[in-house]
């Protein structure tokens, strides 16, 4: 006969399928050999919850957590993260920062690499870099005019390039190789 089920009283209970044991109760859960088959899987605690994958033979250890105000998917190891979309990979989180497959579409954008941010919004097609405490610079590409700019603040111009290979400093009037308005 082939053992199904088993348990000691006021301690675990066992299931088996052809004498090989599944599932067992334990003092903090329960312990499941094979493959785990769901329709869904709702985890709910107030501390938490979590899933935490380990794989043992290279020491890598992911979680999805929940908790207080804030989700969770990361590593708690040294270990390089990938998000695939189509068993493609779209971001990967490394240790040398982040990249991203494929550009990024959104509205606004801001990078803060410590103290300094990288801004693009969705008014417009240019992107600014600033400081917290000092002035911005954005740089503006205007392709339908064929040319590129760079200015402070938003409006002050530091420098014009025709795609002509003309270059105007303080000027966008650029009728020569290269143009200076004020003094040299």
């Amino acid at each position: 006969d082939n053992l199904m089920a088993g348990g000691i009283a006021g301690a675990e209970f066992r299931l088996y399928h052809n004498s090989n044991l599944k599932l067992a109760t334990t003092a903090t859960g329960i312990d499941v050999t094979g493959t785990v088959t769901a329709d869904d899987i709702i985890l709910s605690d107030p501390n938490a919850p979590s899933i935490t994958l380990t794989d043992t033979t290279n020491t890598l250890t992911t979680i999805i957590q929940s908790g207080n105000s804030t989700g969770i998917v990361g590593t708690t190891t040294n270990h390089d993260l990938r998000i695939q979309r189509n068993s493609t990979d779209i971001i990967d989180v490394l240790s040398t920062g982040i990249d991203v497959t494929g550009g990024v579409t959104a509205d606004s954008l801001t990078m803060d690499t410590g103290g300094v941010a990288l801004l693009k919004t969705a008014t417009d097609d240019n992107i600014r870099i600033s400081q917290q405490t000092h002035a911005s610079i954005q740089a503006v590409n205007d392709a339908a005019n064929a040319f590129t700019e760079l200015k402070l603040d938003g409006s002050t111009l530091l420098l014009n390039s025709q795609s002509n290979g003309n270059v105007g400093i303080g000027t966008s009037s650029v009728g020569q190789k290269l143009v200076v308005d004020g003094n040299i």
